[in-house]
């Protein structure tokens, strides 16, 4: 009995250490924490630590660590050894989701663009450029306006560098021109050709350009060229021929100075170019002999005071370099100009003149061997043509003074001498201010009727020209033009506003045109949006448009589809690539002026007053008014938009087929001159205020009500005769806003030249 229990304990004790857990590895669970999140369980041996997995990831929420309890403020941290079984809870933040724009920095040169993506509504950090040479970078630009990186973006944008060429000084020597306007800078690259004026005798024997000599072989006999790239100083050095004259003694004076003779004057043979003056100062205290009659010689005494002195002297323009001086049978001391000089017996001595001079004198200082004296035989001098401000080779400034009158009727006098006090005369170098003028009016003539006086009574443009010689023989000369006519209301009236069904009907019975047409213009203006400005187009060939300021010769011109593109982006057919903005031709930050009610939503024409800051000039694409007037929008090329700005147009370098800027004047190039100048006119006429003003006008400042330049605009409007295309776009203008352009209507009548014949008219409201 006893052996069947004690059997039964040891079965129990067996089953009961069966049952016992194993205490050497615990379970680490990793709870997502979301429904439906897988739980992930590893097994780690007792006092190991546990390898943290990787984040995991849940859609809309960013994975912040694994926590013990979500409460806890620190996470777990996996050194810590595992000595039980733990849950570790993912612990999440909801995701805010990002949304990004790409913005793009076009450098506008070598296909150079910078890309960054960045949270919508941000601000941009303005990129800033590494230096270009021979340019100078005038900001970033969004469409035709300088970019305020206060601005948030909300879009895709591409924002293009504006370059313009640097503008260097060039200083010429007085003997030195250029073929470009010294008195104003010279653009970066410009090929700079100095003409060098040599007196005869005179060579160039070197050329520096800012301290740097020029090689021999690019001097083409008085002419130079070179590429300016910076502030530039021209300095020229010369190779003389020098001219002799020679004093003899006894080819002169012979006799003695009577005594109390303070001087005398020696009449000398002149072998050289200049003529000589020399003469003899006698020492008060000595014998007073210039020439004795046995030896022939100048005697120079030193006696008391000063002693007796040869000065010898050259006319003006002239200068000594050299002096040889032969003496008698004794040894001599004497001085130069006050410089201490020997001569053994019966010898001579070659002195070059440090500083050369106009005059020399010649003194005795050092007591000779006989007679206390300086015997001399024979002087030898020579000279040279003073090169620089001792030439004058610039002929005399004329200028027309202000408020002169250039335009007459019939009927009115014509002054010959008060037509001389129309200029004023300077001359270059002596700025002398009396110089003779003279006038040639000989062409004017034949507008005359003379009859006791000169009365006009034939119309047409005179010119007449003035002259003026300075004393070095350079003249100077101005042309004007003299303009004559009947009257101003006689020369619109002479037309015939007919055509164009009916729109100019009214004008033929009118006596005020010019008022007429104004109020014309602005009755029949039905605004678009500046916005929808970019879609208006002209056909130009197979419905494709011709963009502003580009290159006829370019592989874009004639080819750019009727449409706008992303942000004016255009990519043509053969790959050539455009960018267009939306060009105020006549600048927006030049129209200073505001409708009298404020608005910038006017669909039709409000009168307007000068806008002192009321209200931004910069339009909106939501914006009506006369920043969307569709006869001063036109498609351009955005690079050239930019270089054009708020500045006048002009023709600083001549014709260009391509655009250029020059001394901060924009030439559109010659394709659109005429077009340019139509344009500027319809605004001076369309809105009060907007004046046209001529070259050199006081008021000629941009940002402000004035712009230029008439005198420019009325040469380009003659030269450029509307074309095909320009009569297109004045048609659907017409079509889309109402009103026309009368100088494309009427430019074969003269309607421009006859407006302006008193310069800008100004039709206020």
């Amino acid at each position: 009995m006893k052996r069947k229990w004690y059997f039964i304990v040891v079965l129990l004790l067996l089953f009961l250490g069966g049952c016992k857990k194993n205490t050497t590895k615990f379970e680490v669970s990793f709870d997502l924490n979301y429904p439906g999140g897988t739980l992930l369980t590893r097994e780690v041996k007792k006092g190991e630590t546990v390898e943290k997995p990787t984040d995991p990831l849940r859609e809309g929420y960013l994975f912040l660590d694994w926590y013990l309890d979500l409460e806890d403020e620190e996470a777990f941290d996996f050194i810590t050894p595992i000595t039980n079984d733990i849950i570790l809870l993912a612990k999440w933040e909801e995701a805010v989701i990002s949304q990004q724009v790409l913005v793009i920095f076009d450098y506008q040169y070598d296909n150079k663009k910078e890309e960054y993506l960045i949270e919508k509504g941000s601000l941009l950090e303005e990129l800033v450029l590494e230096e270009r040479e021979g340019y100078l970078f005038e900001g970033w630009f969004y469409e035709a306006d300088l970019f305020d990186f206060e601005t948030a973006i909300e879009e895709e944008i591409t924002l293009y560098a504006f370059w313009i060429k640097a503008e260097y000084t060039l200083t010429l020597p007085d003997e030195v021109t250029a073929n470009v306007d010294v008195s104003n800078k010279v653009s970066y690259g410009e090929e700079v050709i100095l003409t060098i004026y040599l007196e005869a005798g005179i060579t160039i024997k070197s050329l520096f350009i800012n301290d740097i000599e020029a090689k021999d072989e690019i001097i083409n006999e008085n002419e130079y060229h070179f590429i300016i790239k910076e502030d530039t100083e021209v300095k020229v050095l010369y190779n003389y021929q020098l001219s002799e004259a020679t004093i003899k003694s006894k080819s002169q004076i012979t006799t003695d100075i009577a005594d109390g003779d303070a001087s005398y004057n020696l009449n000398i043979t002149n072998d050289g170019a200049s003529s000589l003056e020399v003469i003899f100062n006698t020492n008060s205290g000595s014998t007073k002999s210039i020439f004795n009659n046995g030896s022939l010689e100048t005697r120079l005494y030193p006696g008391s005071g000063n002693g007796s002195a040869l000065i010898i002297k050259v006319e003006e323009g002239y200068e000594i370099v050299e002096i040889v001086i032969s003496t008698a049978a004794q040894n001599a001391g004497f001085s130069i100009n006050g410089e201490g000089k020997y001569i053994n017996t019966n010898s001579s001595k070659v002195i070059e003149l440090i500083d050369p001079s106009e005059s020399v004198e010649i003194k005795n200082i050092a007591e000779a061997t006989s007679g206390n004296r300086v015997d001399i035989k024979e002087i030898t001098i020579k000279y040279k043509v003073i090169i620089g401000d001792g030439i004058d080779i610039k002929p005399p400034l004329i200028t027309l003074k202000e408020d002169v009158k250039t335009i007459y009727q019939f009927g009115d006098v014509w002054d010959y001498e008060e037509a001389l006090k129309f200029v004023s005369v300077t001359d270059n170098k002596d700025k002398r201010d009396d110089l003779v003028v003279w006038l040639n009016d000989d062409e004017l003539q034949s507008a005359l009727i003379i009859n006791g006086e000169s009365i006009f009574d034939l119309e047409g443009s005179y010119e007449i020209t003035y002259y003026s010689k300075d004393l070095a023989g350079n003249v100077g000369e101005l042309t004007i033009t003299i303009r004559v006519f009947e009257t101003l209301e006689n020369l619109l009236e002479s037309i015939d506003y007919k055509g164009y069904g009916g729109y100019y009907n009214d004008l033929n019975q009118s006596n005020d045109v010019i008022t007429e047409m104004a109020y014309l213009l602005r009755e029949t203006i039905g605004y678009v949006t500046y916005g929808d400005a970019r879609y208006l187009y002209v056909p130009f060939d197979d419905h494709h448009q011709v963009v502003l300021y580009d290159d006829p010769s370019s592989a874009a011109y004639g080819l750019v589809p009727n449409s706008w593109g992303s942000g004016g982006n255009i990519t043509l057919n053969n790959g050539v690539s455009l960018v267009m903005d939306r060009e105020h031709v006549w600048a927006c930050s030049d129209m200073r002026i505001a409708p009298q009610n404020n608005s910038k939503s006017n669909k039709e024409y409000n009168p307007y007053v000068i806008n002192s800051g009321q209200m931004d000039y910069r339009p909106s694409n939501t914006n009506r008014g006369h920043y969307s007037d569709l006869h001063n929008l036109w498609n351009s090329v955005a690079s050239e938009n930019r270089s054009h700005g708020d500045r006048f147009y002009g023709e600083e370098g001549g014709p260009s087929a391509t655009p250029y800027l020059r001394n901060s004047i924009y030439y559109p190039g010659e394709e659109y001159i005429g077009d340019i100048a139509r344009i500027l006119f319809y605004m001076t006429l369309m809105y009060p205020h907007l004046t046209l003003v001529e070259t050199g006008d006081k008021n000629a400042i941009t940002g402000s009500i004035y712009y230029g330049y008439l005198d420019v605009l009325l040469y380009w409007n003659e030269i450029d005769p509307p074309s095909e295309y320009e009569i297109a776009r004045n048609e659907m203008i017409f079509n889309l806003q109402g009103n026309r352009n009368p100088f494309v209507d009427f430019y074969e009548e003269g309607f421009a030249e006859k407006l302006f014949i008193f310069g800008d008219p100004n039709v206020l409201d």
